[in-house]
């Protein structure tokens, strides 16, 4: 929010956020909540690889939110896609 002085942005702007741990590596959690509060970030995803019963990646929830981006570009045009992988070594 700080970037847009306090307005929030137009159009949808989506986050995909993917680590190992979500208790370790899930850095700017509190920020991204803001975020999504305040409606200058309306989605955000989250792919934790080491947690559950299966792993899950970045690319796996892009591969689900396909008709997504299908209906954003058709109907809507103005989009903003955020990826963020953490990883180490």
């Amino acid at each position: 929010m700080a970037a847009t002085g306090g307005t929030p942005r137009t159009g949808h702007t989506r986050l995909y956020f993917g680590c190992r741990y979500s208790r370790v590596d899930y850095l700017y959690r509190e920020e991204l909540a803001a975020a999504l509060e305040d409606k200058s970030l309306s989605s955000l995803r989250t792919a934790f690889s080491r947690e559950g019963a299966k792993k899950v990646y970045v690319q796996d929830l892009m591969r689900d939110d396909g008709q997504v981006y299908i209906y954003i570009y058709v109907h809507i045009y103005i989009y903003i896609l955020y990826i963020y992988i953490h990883a180490q070594g």
